[in-house]
């Protein structure tokens, strides 16, 4: 587990420091780490629960032809594979890029708070150790989103929309986010929503009708269901309420108000469908997107509760004590760590 306890201890202490002055340019420091950790999750080696179902991926498309790779599902994540393919690169490659376009994405969203570090470090415990580690495919999903949320924020609107269809070209399942950032826009509303209206359509028409039955099948008609779905649905309600009580203290604009404000009820929305639902499975994957909530949230606690004018260092260390404690549980109790645990990579393997 040393190396999971390394990633989040880098992050814990880079919290503590004094907030940056330049809001545009990220501390050398960072940039190190964020590489360190593109390593940490790229070079990893038979790490995360799906690791066998991305391996028989990778054989069935490594030496296909390039326009049957077009036809799959997901069809860059496929496209990464047949690349690596053709040097054969083995897996590597595929979970290093992915890895570098999730940290990207992560990066560019920590940008936008007060705490970088700290953001990072409350996205540790589960982001970044269970599902860039373990659901590749969807992680790329995020890492997009995360970085097309401060794009939309700045009205870069061509942009938004550039890495959300790219994002669906990795999983489909990113078009949840689209009406909850579109719908937070304070101007040009009408152009916004036609836009966003038409674009979650064309997505939902190239990339998920053709496999919603599967889905549906899978998910509901089997009713699937996912360990720990509950805890991970109440990691997102917590700050969703703490948002909702206290929103006045966590935004700058009338923009981002609203767009948390979104995401907070959708989170809380996902509580009421976790108790109806037949399919805890759905919910705990849909549930993905809302993370950005809990990383606003949380990395702005000290500042939104200041003490003598200044973040409060107390709130620092109950958010760093309860990622560790997020990071501690799972690690050791999951009913799935076994496949995290230990850490393997390429470099110590080969």
């Amino acid at each position: 587990m040393f190396p999971y306890w390394l990633i989040f201890s880098i992050f814990a202490v880079g919290s503590i420091g004094k907030l940056r002055r330049n809001a545009t340019v990220l501390p050398p420091l960072f940039l190190v780490a964020m590489v360190f950790l593109v390593m940490f999750i790229g070079l990893r080696y038979e790490v995360g629960g799906d690791w066998k179902p991305y391996i028989l991926m990778y054989d069935m498309v490594r030496d296909a032809d390039w326009s049957d790779v077009l036809a799959q599902n997901d069809p860059a994540y496929m496209l990464l594979n047949r690349f690596s393919g053709t040097f054969d690169g083995e897996m590597w490659p595929v979970n290093l890029a992915c890895g570098a376009l999730f940290c990207w994405g992560l990066a560019k969203f920590a940008n936008d708070q007060p705490n970088p570090w700290l953001a990072v470090l409350i996205a540790v415990p589960y982001m970044v150790i269970v599902v860039a580690m373990g659901y590749t495919r969807q992680s790329v999903a995020i890492g997009l989103m995360l970085a097309a949320i401060p794009a939309f924020q700045r009205g870069r609107y061509v942009t938004f929309f550039f890495y959300i269809v790219f994002a669906a070209m990795f999983h489909k399942t990113v078009i949840a986010a689209i009406p909850l950032v579109a719908l937070s826009t304070v101007r040009h509303r009408f152009l916004i929503w036609a836009t966003a209206g038409a674009m979650g359509s064309a997505i939902f028409l190239v990339f998920i009708s053709t496999f919603l039955d599967a889905m549906v099948d899978n998910y509901v008609n089997q009713e699937m269901n996912s360990d720990g779905a509950g805890i991970r649905v109440a990691m997102i309600a917590i700050p969703a309420l703490i948002y909702m009580v206290a929103q006045r203290r966590f935004v700058i604009n009338e923009q981002e108000r609203v767009l948390w404000r979104n995401f907070a009820l959708a989170s809380l929305l996902m509580v009421v469908g976790l108790a109806v639902s037949s399919s805890s499975t759905i919910i705990d994957r849909v549930s993905l997107y809302l993370m950005p909530l809990q990383i606003v949230v949380l990395s702005r606690l000290p500042l939104a509760f200041p003490r003598n004018g200044k973040q409060n260092g107390l709130l620092i260390g109950a958010v760093i004590i309860y990622s560790a404690f997020i990071q501690f549980v799972w690690l050791n109790f999951a009913s799935h760590a076994e496949y995290w645990v230990p850490y393997y990579n390429y470099v110590t393997q080969n």
